[in-house]
């Protein structure tokens, strides 16, 4: 972890602080997590976020996931990383590698309304069956698109409470419940 100070009594001592803190999570999450890369990274808020990352392998391709402390397994088909809150602590998802694609089908309603589908294409159910296949209970997040596009296989992600409103940087998501779209 790097951090920049400026050099007094009170800046060592927070950085020596910072660092205690890191080393007992890290011992933590190391028990929790054996053969897992963890990383930290400290916000301007002094809160510390931990990314465990796992790996499967789908279709010969090293797949990343993360497994909370609560079991679940998540799979971030997104091109953007995501923050989990796991029991108070933050949780960094980074893309999985693979990113879920979609079309969308427009039909005319009236003159100015139209109704809206997306449509999942072959190469991602491919790589959804690929997973299950793998590992049925893993949970596949994704867009709010594609969690349409792919209806009972990829859900969409529901912010902490309290966090609904909070910047996308600082944001934190919920990894008990998902909204999920069955047809």
């Amino acid at each position: 972890m790097k951090k920049t100070y400026n050099i007094s009594e009170e800046a060592v001592r927070l950085e020596c602080e910072i660092f205690e803190v890191q080393e007992i999570l890290l011992d933590e999450l190391s028990k929790e997590f054996p053969n897992s890369e963890i990383s930290f990274q400290l916000f301007e808020n002094a809160t510390l976020e931990a990314e465990i990352i796992d790996e499967i392998q789908v279709n010969g391709e090293g797949i990343k996931v993360i497994t909370f402390s609560n079991g679940r397994t998540i799979l971030n088909t997104t091109p953007y990383t995501m923050s989990f809150d796991d029991n108070g602590k933050g949780v960094k998802v980074p893309p999985c590698g693979f990113l879920l694609n979609s079309t969308v089908s427009e039909e005319k309603v009236s003159d100015i309304f139209i109704t809206t589908k997306y449509i999942g294409n072959q190469e991602g159910f491919r790589f959804l069956d690929a997973v299950k296949e793998i590992n049925e209970d893993i949970i596949i997040v994704g867009s709010i698109v594609s969690a349409q596009a792919y209806p009972r296989r990829v859900v969409a992600m529901c912010a902490m409470k309290g966090y609904e409103k909070a910047a996308p940087g600082k944001k934190r998501m919920n990894p008990n419940l998902f909204t999920i779209f069955m047809k």
